[in-house]
């Protein structure tokens, strides 16, 4: 009779313990907002003649800051899950020190890379790109990228940083690349 007590009181207590959980996820708040960032490509002419000018490196880098969202500063403390939904590349401007804005070419092997502390991710673009104005490129989670971002986006909150490697086809080219990270902040109050 004694051990059948006790494992009442056992069952009693886990119910007790899972039912608790469930109701403080009642609370739960979802903060869905796009972190993003602008890449400033500068393409310019090496200081050097290059035995290959048909293709010019490049480096862009920008730092994201997940607390310049006011919801995610409100709820820093609170936050139990984060997930990164969608990651988007969009072209907002293009132009060449002539005046022109066509013929720019990323070629196959560019990179996009998000870091934060030892932690990284990196699409590589696998085709020639032709760069035009409103060309959006879907970043996707390949090998569970996503989830390593997400990571970087959780607490203890920090910058990461975006950095865009690769060649061009020309020098004196200005590219404008918005890095969007449609993200879902789950919080909870209590």
């Amino acid at each position: 009779m004694k051990n059948l007590v006790n494992i009442v009181l056992v069952v009693l207590l886990a119910t007790g313990f899972t039912s608790c959980k469930k109701i403080k996820s009642i609370f739960d708040v979802e903060i869905e907002t796009t972190l993003s960032g602008d890449l400033y490509i500068d393409v310019v002419a090496p200081g050097l003649k290059s035995t290959d000018t048909d293709s010019i490196s490049f480096t862009s880098t920008i730092t994201i800051d997940p607390l310049d969202d006011d919801d995610v500063n409100e709820y820093q403390e609170k936050i139990v899950e984060v997930a990164v939904d969608g990651i988007l590349a969009t072209v907002e401007d293009v132009y060449l020190d002539d005046g022109t804005h066509d013929d720019v070419i990323f070629y196959s092997g560019t990179t996009i890379r998000v870091e934060r502390g030892s932690s990284s991710g990196t699409w590589t673009i696998g085709t020639d790109w032709n760069v035009r104005v409103d060309d959006e490129i879907t970043l996707e989670d390949a090998g569970g990228i996503y989830d390593a971002v997400s990571d970087m986006l959780s607490p203890p909150m920090g910058e990461i940083t975006v950095i865009c490697e690769g060649k061009c086809s020309k020098s004196g080219v200005h590219v404008v690349l918005r890095i969007d990270f449609e993200t879902t902040y789950t919080a909870n109050p209590l």
